[in-house]
């Protein structure tokens, strides 16, 4: 256990999904991670594509209350992660 990371870890075994927040010391969501399996990337994207403002290729930016959440995907051989930030 890392005891300088606040964080949520959810998993949900049916779809072999694992959602990840990363939280200030205050409680302060700063960034979360949703890995998931490679062969969803086509989906993802598309689904990016149509709610997000397009950066470059697997990267996204939404301007939402005011503030700027950057949108990216990584892959791997096996997985995809998207990443949210503020």
């Amino acid at each position: 256990k890392n005891t300088d990371v606040n964080s949520l870890i959810y998993y949900d075994s049916k779809n072999d999904v694992t959602i990840l927040f990363f939280f200030t010391e205050g409680g302060k969501c700063v960034y979360s991670k949703l890995i998931e399996d490679v062969d969803d990337l086509e989906s993802r994207v598309t689904e990016y594509n149509s709610k997000y403002q397009k950066i470059s290729d697997l990267h996204w930016t939404e301007v939402k209350a005011g503030k700027i959440y950057n949108i990216r995907i990584e892959k791997d051989e096996y997985t995809l992660t998207t990443i949210i930030s503020v």
